[in-house]
Parts: structure tokens; C-alpha cells; sequence
């Protein structure tokens, strides 16, 4: 029978294949599973001549016909699941769904949702499609909604079918070894044991690792001319003082190499003209270069943890001052914290942000002023450049783009002993960053120093913290004066009102009426307990919270100058 109708039209389009079931009998029956598959198919090649007539191009008519009378056999769908089951699947603790798919001769991850799996999955039906055609005809491209079916499918499956396992960014541990992601072309892979290190394809690595839009790629690492002078000639650190600054920049590296945290924040002070911004390119650019390696200062939480999640390392550039809130956020992403915000058109599901990262600050004014920053910071003073003696960045690039394969290989060669020597290292004093300093220090004799040149330069930068912290503070000069004015009488000592009495006494009216005074006993002694650590530490002033006494139950301080 001949059939005349519109084809742009639905119900014309159900009724040739209602007919073309009919045709064909036992075949196109719908009860069965293949039977299904066959309807499915004829109804979606209709609709594909339907589409290209709607555009009106002779190619697209012509190319959405022959597929119609070539196709036999599963849906698109079905074709898709079988094309993507060459595909790995596997989910994180966090229950996202990542796929390691095979790409020429290595093997790449991905996360399921991400636009790059996305396109291999589609890339990967275009090329089987092709070639299922003859090779002579590409396939109609497939519609969004047909992939975005497919894909909930394969999350699905990586979820319930798959291994739970990390997808790690750059840097990830296993069996006491450390793994560096190059993120290049190849998806190679440095291992660090306390052996030594090699350069391993994807495929031979135990550890999974995934990409962020903006990761660029590290040179392969120079074993035989591996060296660090490099480092020390681009960042200008000479005398006493360079090679204080030197020694923590480098222990900082060294952490950045690992896995797990936690992890100083380098705080990167110099005058104008001190190459701060260069000093904080040239760092980042060892361990994980980018395409934008220098952020301005976030807005929110939220914008720092997008930032913290999209790769290893998080570098702000020209910071003047930190607002609370986000010396708060640093110091959860130095030890470890998260952030949960709403998922977009949801009510009750939340997006999680959970990193624990290394993180670079530079400035000209002290930037690290709260004490629980300013314990989980390394301050570095870089020198600053003459007049006449600046570099043309062109130089600067050239001369580290030649330098950053020795220096890298230098890195890894500090590592694996590091590996072989932190388990037997005992500090005298622990900092309160302890796996830090015993990780700096297992490394130190590697990294051309002598033992305890670390603990030295950290101790250095400590105390040049805390005074930086206390200038910023509104109650230190007249707590200090307080103290000198009762040095004779071995201190003072009395309730936190009494205290507050004083203290208000000894500042103008204006500083009084400052946000930062504290305006009850209360609030006053909860500023003296964060100050005392300050202070012990400068040694200037000695804060102490005495016993209540006897039947008052009142709570006194003592204040006295230091030694």
C-alpha cells in the first residue's frame, strides 16, 4: 500500500510505523524487548527525516534518509550504552560517578557529568556510527537529551556497579608512595617511593586522577641535571634573610608534594616592586601550573572553594587586607574544612565543597593578622629590586621555562628519601603544625641544609607573625603599657572589668568607639586568651589567667612585661 501524508506531522509519522510493524510481523512486536528496540528505531529515524525536511537542506534530508534504510538493529540509545561500555566506572565517597576511558594508547579520567565525557561519548558514537555506514557518510548528530538519558544511566551504574575509590587532583598517595599527575597529552604519572622515582604511564598507576578546566601540564622532570639554584637565582634571595626565606619556601614546596595536609599558607610580603606577583607565578608554575595561576580575592566562601576544587593549588594575588570571614576560610582550607551551599533548583539537596589545599598570599602590607591564620602561615620578606635592575618578563618566562625540569627533578629527589626518614623524626618542640615541620624537616639535609636550618627559619617566621598579628591588634599597645606601668610591682593583676577600666584609660575616645574595642569584661577576656599565645611567643608581655578565688568565685588576670 502506498501511505501519503505529512511527514512533519506526529500522528502521520505513528502511522507508518504502525504499518511498518504490521509489514514486518513478529519482529516489531511490542511486547518484546526487541521488538521495542525496532519501534524505537524506526520512530526515531522518522523524526530525523522529519527534522531535516523541517530545516529544508537538501544534504541533511538526504543524509537523515539513508540512515533510516540503513539502520537495523538497536537504538541510538542502546547503541550508545554499547559504545560507552569500553568505559571504567567507579564513584567517590561522595557518591560522584567518574569514568577511565581508553584514548589512543593511555587511558584518561573523568567525571561522568563532566563536558569532557560528554564529548568522548559522543566522539565515540560518531566513530562507530561512521564506520557502521560504510565510512562514507557521517551520522546525525545526537540530541541532547537522548546523551543527557544515557548519561544518568552510566552514573547510575558507576554508582551502584562500581568500585568506590578517590579521584584525586595532581598530587595523591598509596601503599607509602607519592603520585605526581604531569597532566600531559600522554596522562603520565610520577611515583615517588623511598626508592627513588620514575615516570609511569596512567594505565600502571594504582591511583585514579581527574582534570579541572585550566590544569596545565608540567615539564617531564630532569634526573641527571636536577639542581635548585635555579629557584634561588629567579627569586633573588640573598644574605641571611634570603636564605631564611629560601628554606620555607622550599619546605612549602615540599608539602605541596603531598597528599594529605595540612598545609602553611606562604605569605609572599615585599615592597612595591619586589616581584611578588612573579615570585607567586614562578611557584605555583613547579607543581601546578595553570592557565590563570593568580586569582584576585574571592567574594564568598563559596568562590574560594570553587577555586580550591578546580585544582591544587590556590594563589591570591595583591591582597591589601583580609576581611574575617575569609582569614577564617584559609585557615579551613589550610587544616581542613568544607562548604555546603543549595543545589540549583532544589530545595533541601546540598552541594558539598570539601578541600584541604596549599594556598599562596602576596601583598605589600601584612596581610596575616589573625592569630589562627597567622600559626598556620609562613612569612616570607621577599627583597626588593633595585631601580635599574628589573627583567623583562619574556627573560624571566624563558629562563624558567628551562629551569623548571631541573628544579622539579630536584623536588622528587628530596622526596623519596623524606619518604624513607619522616617516620623516625622527633622534633624538640612541636609546632602546632607538627606533620608539617616533621615532613620539612625529613627533607631538609635532601635540600642541601643543615639539620635544624628549618625549624630555625619557621621559628623566625613565628614570631615575625605574631608581632604582625599583635600591630594589628587594637589592644596591644595599651595591654604593653599597662605592663610597663606596673613592672615595678612584678605586673598587674585583677578582674577582667578592672582590667577594662584601665585599658580605656590609657586610648583616645576614639579607638574606644571602634568596632575592634571590646565594650564588655566578657568579650575582653576572650581577646586575652588568643593574645596570650601572641605574646609568648614575642616574649614582650606575659598574660595570665589566675585561679578563681576563694568563696568570690571572681576571675582574675595578671599582666607583667616579658623578659
Amino acid at each position: 500500500p502506498t501511505y501519503i501524508g505529512n511527514i512533519l506531522s506526529e500522528s502521520f509519522r505513528e502511522r507508518l510505523t504502525k504499518a511498518a510493524a504490521e509489514k514486518f510481523g513478529e519482529d516489531y512486536n511490542a511486547d518484546t524487548e526487541g521488538g521495542r528496540e525496532r519501534l524505537a528505531t524506526l520512530k526515531l529515524g522518522l523524526d530525523n527525516i522529519s527534522i531535516a525536511f523541517a530545516r529544508g537542506t537538501e544534504q541533511e534530508t538526504g543524509q537523515a534518509v539513508r540512515e533510516f534504510f540503513s539502520v537495523r538493529g538497536p537504538s541510538r540509545p542502546m547503541l550508545l550504552l554499547k559504545y560507552a561500555s569500553v568505559a571504567e566506572y567507579f564513584h567517590d565517597a561522595d557518591q560522584e560517578a567518574f569514568a577511565t576511558v581508553p584514548q589512543d594508547l593511555h587511558k584518561e579520567t573523568w567525571a561522568v557529568k563532566s563536558r569532557s565525557f560528554n564529548r568522548w561519548l559522543r566522539y565515540r558514537f560518531y566513530v562507530e556510527e561512521k564506520q557502521r555506514l560504510g565510512g562514507v557518510h557521517e551520522p546525525a548528530p545526537l540530541r541532547n537529551s537522548l546523551v543527557a538519558d544515557v548519561l544518568t544511566q552510566l552514573a547510575a551504574k558507576a554508582q551502584f556497579e562500581g568500585v568506590q575509590r578517590p579521584a584525586n587532583l595532581r598530587v595523591a598517595e598509596a601503599g607509602g608512595n607519592i603520585y605526581l599527575d604531569l597532566c600531559d597529552k600522554k596522562w603520565r604519572v610520577v611515583e615517588i617511593s623511598p626508592e627513588g622515582w620514575g615516570v609511569k604511564p596512567a594505565g600502571e598507576c594504582p591511583v585514579k586522577f581527574t582534570r579541572e578546566k585550566g590544569m596545565a601540564a608540567l615539564p617531564l622532570p630532569d634526573r641527571e641535571g636536577a639542581s635548585l639554584e635555579p629557584l634561588r637565582t629567579l627569586l633573588n634571595l640573598q644574605g641571611a634573610e634570603g636564605e631564611r626565606s629560601y628554606r620555607l619556601i622550599l619546605a612549602w614546596l615540599m608539602q605541596a608534594l603531598r597528599a594529605s595536609g595540612p598545609y602553611p599558607l606562604l605569605v609572599l610580603l615585599g615592597e612595591r616592586g619586589s616581584a611578588k606577583s612573579t615570585a607567586a607565578r614562578i611557584l605555583r608554575s613547579l607543581l601546578d601550573p595553570s592557565t590563570v595561576p593568580l586569582r584576585t580575592m574571592p567574594r564568598s566562601p563559596h568562590d574560594l572553594y570553587i577555586d580550591a576544587v578546580s585544582g591544587w593549588i590556590v594563589s591570591l594575588d595583591n591582597i591589601g587586607s583580609l576581611p574575617h570571614w575569609l582569614s577564617d576560610t584559609l585557615c579551613m582550607l589550610s587544616t581542613g574544612g568544607g562548604f555546603s551551599t543549595r543545589t540549583l533548583f532544589t530545595d533541601r539537596d546540598q552541594e558539598l565543597f570539601s578541600a584541604m589545599r596549599p594556598a599562596i598570599l602576596n601583598g605589600i602590607s601584612d596581610v596575616a593578622t589573625r592569630d589562627d591564620l597567622v600559626q598556620r602561615s609562613l612569612i616570607v620578606q621577599l627583597p626588593t629590586i633595585e631601580r635599574g635592575s628589573y627583567r623583562p618578563e619574556r627573560e624571566i618566562h624563558a629562563e624558567l621555562r628551562s629551569a623548571r625540569p631541573k628544579i622539579l627533578g630536584a623536588l622528587l629527589d628530596a622526596a623519596a628519601p623524606g619518604l624513607m626518614e619522616v617516620p623516625f623524626v622527633e622534633l624538640d618542640a612541636v609546632p602546632r603544625m607538627a606533620d608539617f615541620a616533621k615532613w620539612a624537616t625529613a627533607t631538609e639535609a635532601a635540600l642541601g641544609a643543615q639539620a635544624g636550618e628549618f625549624m630555625d627559619a619557621y621559628g623566625v617566621s613565628e614570631s615575625e607573625g605574631a608581632r604582625q598579628a599583635l600591630e594589628a591588634e587594637v589592644l596591644s599597645d595599651p595591654i604593653y603599657t599597662l605592663a610597663e606601668n606596673n613592672s615595678e610591682n612584678g605586673g598587674w593583676s585583677g578582674t577582667a572589668t578592672e582590667m577594662l577600666r584601665q585599658l580605656v584609660g590609657l586610648v583616645d575616645e576614639d579607638v574606644t568607639r571602634s568596632r575592634e574595642w571590646p565594650k564588655a569584661p566578657n568579650a575582653l577576656s576572650r581577646r586575652l586568651r588568643r593574645l596570650a599565645a601572641l605574646y609568648r611567643e614575642v616574649g614582650t608581655v606575659h598574660i595570665e589567667e589566675l585561679q578563681r578565688g576563694a568563696g568570690s568565685g571572681v576571675k582574675k588576670w595578671r599582666i607583667a612585661k616579658g623578659d
